[in-house]
């Protein structure tokens, strides 16, 4: 008895097997399988006549089965050999690396006999609080997937019976007299989405024409179904209004009006681009247009001008028979039928408006009087055109000086240097700017005035401050400049009004 006991106490059992699957030992993944001390132990020696047995793989904790392993079970590299190890056991092959923990028997068994160690309460309590939080996850986890496996069933159900309706959007059933209308990218998504409230209700109103039918503008954005796919479509999702096949006759017509008119117009555009290359002679038939109608007639009838001849028209209702072209009769009938409110000027019969005619001669004699005017003044009054002061020995001779609105010279200034026809002179010299608007007196102190050409040096900064807002308001200049400039520029006036 007594050398049994010492058998039994030099026995060790395995209690733990730590293996490695790798391609080399710096590297691959590490799994465990551990003997539970504390389990249903069975009699005799086999694998689990001391307790359980735990496959612990990262995070992953499974009770070991025993039997022959199979596909993806089986470890990599360890090969099970034919031959049995003593006492029935069997013996493995491995080519990677493993590790195996022994304990004595006696341990265990002191062990079993004391019990599993008891973990503390607050460990206790906070694994029981995390293992019910992890089930109530699983079980929302269970019934979201059961409600996710509803849906798609219930889409299944609902395509398995709504595919055989769906015949009449073939091509071969499209003349079905019954068949419904659908907007094309509602049905690829009723047929591809799960909830209802993700497709939506039939919205038939985006291919609905003004009419209440079918808009036929919107043919490539529809789909035909028969009706009782129709019915089907409503009862699960609602929507509407149901639009037949037939169409909307009106919006037809109107379509096949506009593509006509288009065409014609395309016509016309084509046939006027190839008679205005081509000018009248002087013996046939001619218009009269803009002349600048050959540029830009595609932009005016772009922009929807319908007078092509508008720009002709003068003020006075008469025509500018001087700013136009002439097109032949060919292209006139063109202009006419594209720009409807054109007027008809035939190049004979058509004269230019008198009242117009007046105005431009007087403009061109007026701009003669004008040009040598302004040859004239320029030699008489180089100083005030130079804006050169006066001389000191005028300034001190005690002969009366005037003031210029400084706004009116410069207006004289540009009439006298233009280079066109067109500048008009300013009128009769002004002093009007420099007299209130209340009492009508000048705001300028005469006697202040010299402060402007008196040498700066001596004077306060507050005097030639004076000096420079009397500079940009007013203008000295002497009796005899006043006298000829009223005299030339308007008849009549006098100096005693400045």
């Amino acid at each position: 008895g007594e050398q049994a006991g010492e058998q039994a106490a030099g026995t060790y059992l395995l209690t733990a097997v730590l293996m490695h699957t790798g391609p080399s030992a710096s590297s691959g993944h590490y799994t465990a399988r551990i003997r539970d001390p504390y389990g249903d132990g069975q009699r005799g020696d086999g694998p689990r006549s001391a307790g359980r047995w735990w496959s612990c793989n990262d995070e992953c904790v499974s009770e070991e089965g025993w039997g022959e392993p199979s596909g993806a079970a089986r470890q990599s590299g360890v090969t099970l050999l034919r031959r049995s190890a003593a006492g029935g056991g069997r013996l493995f092959a491995s080519k990677t690396a493993y590790m195996l923990q022994y304990t004595r028997r006696s341990e265990l068994d002191e062990a079993r006999a004391a019990g599993p160690p008891q973990a503390p309460q607050a460990v206790l309590s906070a694994l029981r609080e995390a293992n019910a939080a992890l089930r109530a996850r699983a079980r929302q986890y269970d019934d979201d997937v059961a409600a996710v496996e509803a849906k798609v069933r219930s889409r299944d159900e609902y395509l398995a019976a709504l595919s055989p309706l769906l015949q009449a959007a073939s091509p071969a059933a499209r003349s079905l007299p019954d068949a419904r209308w659908v907007p094309a990218s509602w049905l690829r998504s009723s047929l591809a989405l799960l909830r209802e409230a993700e497709v939506g209700p039939v919205p038939n109103g985006e291919i609905r024409c003004e009419h209440g039918k079918a808009d036929p503008a919107k043919l490539g954005e529809m789909r035909l179904v028969s009706p009782a796919a129709w019915r089907r479509m409503v009862e699960r999702f609602g929507g509407g209004p149901e639009l037949d096949t037939a169409g909307c006759a009106v919006c037809v017509r109107a379509a096949l009006r506009t593509r006509r008119t288009a065409d014609r117009t395309a016509q016309l555009k084509e046939a006027l681009g190839q008679a205005l290359s081509s000018p009248p002679s002087e013996e046939e038939e001619a218009f009269l247009v803009p002349k600048a109608f050959r540029a830009k007639w595609a932009k005016w009838r772009n922009e929807g001008v319908a007078d092509a001849t508008g720009e002709l028209r003068c003020k006075h209702g008469g025509w500018l028979v001087d700013g136009a072209r002439c097109i032949s009769a060919a292209a006139w009938s063109h202009t006419e039928a594209l720009f409807p409110d054109s007027t008809p000027l035939p190049r004979e019969s058509t004269s230019a408006c008198a009242a117009c005619s007046a105005e431009r001669r007087s403009l061109l004699e007026g701009a003669k009087g004008n040009a040598a005017l302004r040859a004239a003044q320029r030699q008489q009054f180089g100083r005030l055109l130079a804006e050169e002061e006066l001389p000191a020995e005028v300034l001190s001779a005690g002969s009366p000086l005037y003031l210029l609105d400084a706004a009116w010279v410069q207006e004289w200034r540009r009439f006298l240097l233009a280079k066109t026809q067109t500048q008009l002179h300013p009128g009769p010299p002004s002093s009007a700017g420099l007299r209130c608007e209340a009492h009508g007196c000048v705001e300028v102190r005469p006697g202040h005035t010299h402060a402007r050409w008196r040498p700066s040096r001596g004077a306060s900064a507050a005097e030639r401050a004076v000096s420079e807002r009397l500079a940009t308001r007013c203008c000295l200049a002497t009796a005899a400049e006043v006298e000829v400039l009223c005299g030339a520029l308007a008849a009549g006036a006098s100096p005693e009004e400045l």
